[in-house]
């Protein structure tokens, strides 16, 4: 039987490279390459700026028994069940089940033949990749361990589309290695989760996420090591490059026949050189350092992060590459201008505590949304720099303080637009009216019921629950001429 099975697997590489899949035909060594020790980055860093690095510098901390990218407990369930499978996996965090799968019971048994196996693998009904823009699907950040991570917004960005549910409902775990189980569902999130029950599963090694692995499969971007799958196998840059490679080829985003040659010294020899030219042509990567890609090193799962949005970017929206995305998840903290470390801080012709509501809220957003080291009264002292007025701050102020701290001020005209962006996690800061000019800041929204956090920096004396509705706030704009002075005085910081 041994001999059988290799002269099946040595003929099945044959027919492979005969056609021109050199992709298809490394998959049958997949096996072998992923259980290869990783080579270490030795902490070396990526040339890339920060905003689009790809390699992190940390070592992993999870176990390499850690599974995958977790699913839904139905996932998990009805990876066990033939009537009741189903394709709805990780729509809330409260139901996701991050953790590796137990190992208590034997692994499935195929009651099949290796060579019956092999060719019904072979003959899953083939099924197409459809690339399409994903809706926002949650707001907020749940993940406690990601706050360190150069990857953090591009993590926050595939939460945002639920691409990711998390390791566990609140763990992202960055530094763990992606496997080959995780690949096959990111990139079925990444194609809209379509619904897909196999009619039958061709690998003796795959439950917990059968049905993700099979559609993988019956699309051709994946072809397994049949009758296995590895679903625990690590990933490797190169094989990366590959999966993402093959998505866009099978959705027809890209040419199934074009030739790549990438600048990196170290794939000209390599099996996913074509692959990983195609990623360097598009933008999606430019290498560990300008002169290598490293693509036996196993990708982790920060990393991956920030692949799938690029791919998103490049691929599905047709952008070139884009600047890391904003951090979605990070909630503004609370600042009262009231505070005495900074309330007679001068302010035009005021001081903080009377009229500096405007940088207070900006400096909630700068620190707590975004991460920046400011206070209300170092961004008073910026806008006192900027702003012609004798008292208080502009709509005008608002977005030029903005700007001279990096951020864009995408002033809102229609309340469907506010409510877009506060449930892709922007902060938003209004003006509204409480007698005078007052602004506030507005963050998460919750779509059952239409109700906002509201940090007001007058200590809170005029929304002291922290709660209000989109609605009651949009019915309240302030009435001064001067928050008016660049439209509607209501205003995402970017």
């Amino acid at each position: 039987m041994k001999k059988y099975k290799k002269i099946l697997m040595l003929s099945a590489l044959f027919l492979s490279s005969t056609q021109g899949t050199l992709v298809g035909a490394s998959e049958l060594i997949a096996t072998n390459m992923d259980s290869s020790a990783p080579i270490s980055s030795n902490g070396q860093e990526e040339v890339e700026a920060s905003s689009s690095l790809e390699e992190s510098s940390e070592n992993s901390s999870t176990a390499d028994s850690s599974l995958e990218e977790s699913v839904s407990e139905s996932d998990h369930q009805s990876s066990h069940s033939s009537d009741k499978e189903t394709e709805e996996i990780g729509t809330t965090p409260g139901s996701t089940t991050e953790k590796p799968e137990e190992k208590n019971n034997e692994k499935e048994v195929s009651k099949k033949p290796v060579a019956q196996e092999y060719f019904s693998r072979k003959n899953l009904p083939r099924v197409g990749v459809s690339l399409k823009q994903l809706p926002v699907k949650n707001s907020g950040s749940p993940f406690r361990d990601i706050s360190q991570s150069m990857f953090k917004n591009n993590i926050n960005w595939i939460y945002g589309r639920g691409i990711t549910t998390g390791y566990t409902p609140t763990t992202y775990n960055p530094n763990a290695k992606v496997t080959r189980g995780e690949m096959a569902v990111f990139l079925h999130r990444l194609a809209g989760a379509p619904a897909y029950k196999a009619p039958f599963n061709v690998y003796t090694d795959v439950s917990q996420y059968k049905n993700q692995i099979l559609w993988l499969t019956a699309t051709t971007v994946s072809n397994g090591t049949a009758p296995h799958y590895n679903p625990n196998g690590k990933v490797t840059r190169g094989q990366m490059a590959a999966f993402l490679h093959r998505m866009a080829k099978e959705s027809g985003k890209t040419p199934a026949s074009a030739k790549y040659n990438p600048k990196f010294w170290d794939v000209q020899n390599h099996m996913f050189k074509n692959d990983i030219g195609w990623l360097s042509s598009k933008g999606i990567t430019t290498g560990y350092t300008t002169t290598s890609f490293k693509p036996d090193v196993d990708i982790t799962r920060g990393e991956m992060a920030a692949f799938l949005y690029r791919f998103y970017s490049v691929v599905v929206n047709n952008q070139k590459l884009p600047a890391a995305p904003q951090p979605y998840a990070n909630q503004p903290i609370y600042y009262s201008q009231l505070d005495a470390r900074w309330k007679n801080n001068r302010l035009n012709g005021s001081n903080v505590g009377v009229s500096g509501c405007v940088p207070t809220s900006l400096a909630m957003i700068l620190r707590g949304s975004y991460g920046q080291n400011v206070d209300p009264g170092i961004v008073a002292k910026k806008a006192d720099a900027i702003s012609q007025e004798s008292f208080g701050l502009s709509g005008k102020d608002l977005i030029n303080t903005a700007k001279a701290y990096g951020r864009g001020a995408e002033v809102i005209s229609n309340i469907n637009r506010a409510e877009t962006l506060l449930r892709a996690g922007y902060p938003l800061i209004f003006y509204i009216n409480v007698g005078i000019g007052h602004a506030v800041v507005v963050s998460d929204y919750d779509a059952t019921n239409g109700r906002v956090n509201i940090n007001d920096p007058y200590g809170k004396l005029f929304y002291p629950s922290g709660k209000t509705t989109l609605r009651e706030l949009w019915g309240r704009p302030s009435q001064d001429a001067m928050d008016w002075n660049a439209g509607r005085p209501v205003f995402a910081i970017k």
